[in-house]
């Protein structure tokens, strides 16, 4: 997928703006509610989400339109945003229920009601609903329609981050990776654990996935997870620094990392380092309060788009000569993007 644009949060303010990915000029900026929690788009590219969990609701913003397509209310403190072949969910963190998004029919959602207010995930696995929690430490499965959970796999502490590929669900524990696979419309479970020598808070809790690739990654402290499903290992690459950001390449065939150092790398599946390019300064503190400032990085087929908090700076990088194409400055601090395109 080629963008048509950028969808660029500001980090100081209730403001996005709309960036043409060709030029990198600002094309409009959308005044909001209220705080940017999440940006999250759309499995087709067409729509942005900006979840705004101080103020309880959703702004949805249309490529297409250039526009405001809604904004809606969806429940209390929404968090947690998934999109999946043309499914979108939140997860209500204040009043424990579910915003499902049908992408062909927005704004119009339904909303559905989970077991408990949590700091939780959610996402659809063929007719199943697949909740996890943090504090309960759980997954519950919901069959299409049910009020209650048909099963619930309480063996997944701390649990954070969620995602699914092909048949299977990943939940990051605190001990591992918990995986949900669909067998004939049933839900199974198995668990892989983190390898040995993982040392205390070390652990999965945001993954990175790719329908032609065969294994799921995750970030590890100073490396990343490759997660087998098949072979039930989880094998650690490790990087010069922290990684802020990570995703596959279009194609499934390479990895890209943006680390704490500010270096942009590109990795082969197994692990080694292919190119690699200063893009933004280094980030002492990547976490907690000074989240805002670490930079970030989107991307579509042909391009790499970095944004630097602190240089207030976007940068443009091809993929294909891996070699920085322009680099311009931005009148507010950016916090974070996404790529967006028209149908």
């Amino acid at each position: 997928m080629t963008a048509n644009y950028l969808l660029v949060a500001h980090a100081d303010e209730s403001l996005v703006t709309l960036i043409n990915a060709q030029t990198l000029r600002p094309v409009r900026d959308f005044e909001l509610p209220g705080r940017i929690a999440v940006l999250g788009r759309s499995s087709d590219g067409q729509y942005g989400f900006v979840v705004h969990r101080d103020d309880d609701c959703v702004s949805i913003i249309s490529a297409n339109n250039e526009n405001i397509l809604a904004i809606v209310n969806t429940g209390s403190q929404p968090t947690h945003f998934h999109s999946h072949d043309g499914k979108s969910l939140i997860f209500n963190d204040g009043s424990g229920d579910i915003a499902i998004f049908d992408e062909t029919k927005l704004p119009h959602f339904r909303q559905y009601k989970v077991t408990q207010p949590d700091h939780g995930s959610a996402l659809l696995l063929g007719d199943s609903m697949l909740v996890g929690y943090l504090r309960l430490g759980a997954v519950e499965v919901y069959k299409k329609d049910a009020l209650r959970p048909s099963q619930m796999y309480d063996c997944c502490p701390m649990l954070h981050g969620a995602t699914q590929h092909l048949d299977t669900a990943y939940f990051g524990c605190g001990d591992g990776v918990l995986l949900l696979k669909l067998n004939d419309g049933h839900v199974t479970m198995s668990k892989i654990s983190n390898p040995v020598d993982t040392t205390d808070r070390v652990r999965v809790g945001s993954f990175a996935t790719h329908p032609d690739a065969s294994v799921v990654f995750g970030n590890f402290g100073q490396g990343i997870a490759v997660i087998d499903s098949k072979a039930d290992t989880i094998k650690v690459i490790s990087l010069p620094a922290s990684p802020l950001k990570f995703s596959f390449d279009s194609r499934g065939k390479r990895i890209f990392a943006l680390t704490s150092d500010g270096q942009f790398l590109i990795l082969s599946l197994e692990g080694h380092i292919e190119h690699q390019v200063q893009v933004a300064e280094a980030v002492d503190a990547p976490k907690g309060p000074d989240k805002k400032r670490r930079p970030t990085f989107a991307t579509d087929a042909d391009w790499v788009y970095v944004v630097d908090p602190q240089q207030h700076k976007l940068s443009k990088l091809t993929v294909s000569e891996f070699t920085m194409k322009q680099r311009v400055s931005l009148n507010f601090k950016p916090s974070t993007a996404i790529t967006l395109r028209c149908s």
